[in-house]
């Protein structure tokens, strides 16, 4: 039991500090754009790339990471791309600047959530009732983070606001670090990907 109850601390700690900078992605990153001279139609598009990539990325993550069994590694390595991100966005200037940073992290950092949710239902064996309230961390961290980004935004630039999504975002990367790698077992491969339901799922993202 304790040490189930360290890995579930563990698993509530990630989701609180992935979904805080989550919260403050959401809530300021627009302004922080504009602030830093982009146009309304160069943020849509650089806000756009994110969802774009989690069309192909996390099925090609997760491919990877049920192949190898390194869903650790995998989380280590999106969460790490998401503290160079934040790293160097205040050293970015321009649209094409942006795009490429939020692109090219998008490919790696959209395998993170996934990978930890399959983590969690692992570690969980299927008792799903238990998944609750390990996940409402996510949703305590996200509304904190939506909250009281804005009075602390009254206090500073919105050009710190990188900053502080490198903070949790590098706490997130800590906490992975510690997570079960689930044991690899070996399925059947289907033709998912001709699958015309899969096809159909996968095409909803666009909408």
């Amino acid at each position: 039991m304790p040490m189930s109850f360290g890995v579930n601390a563990r698993l509530g700690a990630f989701y609180f500090s992935f979904f805080a900078g989550a919260g403050l992605w959401v809530g300021y990153l627009p302004p922080y754009f504009a602030a830093r001279g982009l146009g309304a139609a160069e943020i849509a598009w650089v806000l756009a790339l994110p969802q774009l990539a989690r069309v192909v990325a996390p099925t090609a993550w997760a491919s990877v990471a049920d192949r190898f069994g390194a869903q650790r590694a995998i989380v280590v390595l999106a969460c790490g791309a998401g503290v160079v991100c934040y790293s160097l966005m205040p050293h970015v200037n321009g649209f094409a600047g942006f795009a490429w940073l939020m692109g090219l992290t998008s490919l790696l950092g959209t395998a993170a959530l996934p990978l930890v949710e399959a983590i969690t239902l692992g570690v969980l064996a299927g008792q799903t009732g238990r998944y609750g309230p390990i996940r409402l961390w996510g949703s305590i961290g996200f509304m904190i983070a939506v909250f009281a980004g804005g009075t602390w935004l009254d206090f500073h630039s919105v050009q710190a606001l990188p900053y502080a999504m490198l903070a949790f975002m590098s706490a997130a990367l800590v906490v992975g670090l510690t997570l079960p790698t689930p044991a690899v077992h070996a399925a059947a491969s289907g033709p998912l990907a001709i699958n015309p339901a899969a096809i159909l799922l996968l095409a909803s993202a666009f909408f």
